[in-house]
């Protein structure tokens, strides 16, 4: 009851302050969606205090998107078999993928995450980490990585808590990555989510080597590590240390509060080898 209070007055505080600045519903149901108010119920609360106009409308457009995106879709006939392209467009991921407002996961969101995970994938997984997945993971002694999370020109991102100095590793994946053991696994878990959480493992999955001369593993990770974003040429700030390393390093010096950018493609994904 005192979060759902909480969450309330916080839609409050943001619509009036939207409302004063002269914005639409609209506008303001879209901070709210970024925001993380997206199952609704303090919106719906807090909008009967500013109602005008088509105000009905938008809001059941937006009920309507939360419901369909939430929603656990039925195993089509013969989904053991599906390839990775065929998972991702049952699911509708391009469509997911293309909406740069979709909140931040929150806690209850990376809980339920593992929670499968241990349930499908690896009944012994520990997931017991002191820093919690929306701060990222233990880097070091001092706590999580040099970054946050949250929205920019790309949608969801990761961003320099601090000044880093090139050079500087920034991400270590041996403290943050999972593994799947392979595609049959991978699916399972997958065809277990709801639409928008089963995108998000989709999109956050990939295949990598650990030694030249090994076998390609299927990786993915469940906090904010994964929310690194991918980009070309001079956009890119850090990169892996190797194509079989999941440590990033600075390629230049960052400034506290710009997006950190990296080149996935230095990872060959191949999920034919995975079985996918």
């Amino acid at each position: 009851m005192r979060q759902e209070l909480l969450l309330t007055m916080g839609a409050i505080i943001i619509i009036y302050q939207m409302f004063m600045l002269g914005r639409t519903i609209g506008s303001s149901l879209l901070l709210l969606k970024q925001e993380g108010y997206y199952d609704l119920g303090a919106v719906e609360k807090a909008l009967l205090l500013f109602k005008r106009g088509d105000d009905d409308q938008k809001l059941g457009n937006l009920r309507k998107d939360v419901q369909k995106w939430n929603n656990i879709l039925p195993k089509p006939k013969g989904w053991e078999e599906f390839k990775f392209g065929e998972i991702r467009a049952y699911f509708g991921c391009h469509e997911y993928a293309g909406d740069r407002t979709k909140p931040l996961l929150t806690l209850k969101d990376w809980e339920y995450l593992r929670s499968k995970y241990i349930e499908i994938v690896d009944k012994h997984a520990v997931f017991d980490d002191p820093v919690p997945p929306t701060d990222g993971y233990s880097f070091d002694e001092n706590g999580p990585p040099p970054y946050y999370a949250s929205h920019g020109v790309r949608g969801r991102g990761l961003f320099a808590s601090r000044d880093i100095k090139k050079g500087e590793i920034i991400h270590d994946g041996e403290r943050s990555d999972i593994e799947f053991s392979g595609g049959e696994t991978w699916r399972k878990f997958i065809f277990s989510l709801p639409r928008n959480r089963a995108c998000d493992v989709i999109d956050w999955s990939w295949t990598q080597k650990k030694s030249g001369d090994g076998k390609n593993r299927l990786l993915s990770a469940m906090d904010i590590s994964i929310l690194l974003n991918g980009d070309k040429d001079n956009n890119i700030n850090v990169m892996p240390m190797s194509s079989i390393s999941n440590q990033f390093y600075a390629l230049r010096d960052i400034k506290m509060g710009e997006e950190l950018l990296t080149d996935y493609d230095v990872y060959e994904t191949v999920w034919a080898d995975v079985g996918l």
